[in-house]
């Protein structure tokens, strides 16, 4: 629960101040990390997601987070 916190308050300080384009690309980059670290090792990551598929699946959502915020950035 901590961990959630201190993720959601990195997120909506870099929200302030880069904008929703930074928002959406720390959101992603965060998604992203967890997803990956839960469908590479299979373990709970600090979301407590249950399995690999749920993990690869957040994974590719950060990654088009990621690709959409920097798309808008530098568009």
């Amino acid at each position: 629960m901590v961990v959630g916190l201190v993720m959601l308050l990195l997120i909506i300080a870099q929200g302030v101040a880069t904008g929703f384009t930074g928002l959406l690309g720390s959101a992603g980059l965060i998604a992203l990390c967890t997803g990956l670290y839960t469908f590479l090792t299979n373990r709970p990551s600090w979301l407590d997601l249950p399995n690999r598929l749920l993990g690869g699946i957040l994974a590719l959502a950060g990654l088009i987070a990621s690709i959409i915020a920097t798309a808008i950035h530098w568009g």
